[in-house]
Order: C-alpha cells, then sequence, then structure tokens
C-alpha cells in the first residue's frame, strides 16, 4: 500500500508537462494562393473547358444529323427512314458513352493530380514542422475557433511557391 501512495506522490507533484506547439492550415487557401496550386487549376480548368468544347461540337453534328433526317422523313421510305433512325441512336449511345469516358477520364486526371500536389505540400509540411518544432498541423476545416497567430498558411505558401516551381497536369 505505501508503494502505491508515494507513487501516487511522485506522480501528482512531479512535472509532467507536455510541450506541445498546435498549428493549423487553410489547404484549399494554399491550393489557390500558392502559384503551382494555381497552375494546376488553371490546367485542369482548360482541360475540362477543352473537353466540354469537344462534346458540345459532337452534340451539335448529332442534331444536325437528326434534323436531316426529320426533315426526309416523308422523302424516304419507311424502312430506310426506320434505318436511319437506328444508325442516329447508335450514334447517340456511342456519344453518351464516350461522353462519361471524359468525364470519367479528367476526374481521375484531376485526382490523380490534386494528390500528388498534396503530397509534394506535405512534405513541405513535414519540412516547415520539423524546423520550427510543430507537434501538430490540423486542416482549418476541421476547427471550430483558433487564435489566428496560429495559422501558418501564409508562410506554408510562400514556401511552396519557393520549393514547388512548376506543377504540371498529367
Amino acid at each position: 500500500m505505501k508503494k502505491y501512495i508515494i507513487i501516487f506522490y511522485l506522480l501528482l507533484f512531479s512535472n509532467l508537462y507536455a510541450d506541445i506547439n498546435i498549428n493549423f492550415i487553410d489547404v484549399d487557401k494554399a491550393i489557390n494562393l500558392s502559384k503551382p496550386g494555381k497552375s494546376l487549376l488553371k490546367q485542369l480548368d482548360k482541360l475540362n473547358k477543352e473537353n466540354k468544347s469537344n462534346i458540345i461540337k459532337e452534340e451539335e453534328i448529332i442534331k444536325t444529323k437528326e434534323n436531316k433526317l426529320i426533315a426526309q422523313k416523308n422523302i424516304i421510305s419507311a424502312e430506310e427512314f426506320q434505318s436511319s433512325v437506328s444508325k442516329l441512336r447508335n450514334e447517340i449511345d456511342k456519344h453518351n458513352k464516350d461522353k462519361r469516358k471524359i468525364f470519367s477520364d479528367f476526374e481521375k486526371i484531376k485526382i490523380d493530380n490534386m494528390n500528388k500536389f498534396l503530397k509534394e505540400m506535405n512534405n513541405v509540411l513535414i519540412k516547415y514542422s520539423e524546423e520550427n518544432e510543430i507537434s501538430i498541423i490540423l486542416k482549418k476545416k476541421d476547427l471550430v475557433i483558433g487564435k489566428t497567430t496560429l495559422d501558418i498558411t501564409n508562410d506554408v505558401i510562400k514556401i511552396i511557391d519557393k520549393e514547388i516551381m512548376e506543377f504540371e497536369v498529367k
């Protein structure tokens, strides 16, 4: 029993201080305001616009064919009309499959490139936390409230701009 009392007093009166340095970062701000992050977003936006433009052009071609077929409905035979309608439906189905594939490929490219950028950003955060003796770095969106002095976003953006020169979408 004496051992337990002695251990209790030792634990109670010993200096058990934990020096924990906690900071937070706004990841979205770091991506949107850093030079390589802006470059990444700009390249993804350009690729997305090109994809949408190509899809719209194909849809216009299909609509033109549809209008032409409707105009010829009374001129051509019923069998020929049904054959043309069937071909047009097949073309529309193929276009819809291609459209879904283009959008899913774009999402995959977007996710892969964002993950690569976040890995590089994570390396910067690790180095920054070691240099500044930071124990924990939290995402700002996961916080309820925090002192603005604990926000390291602007410092990290400066380091990202120096260390990650350019980011190309692949």
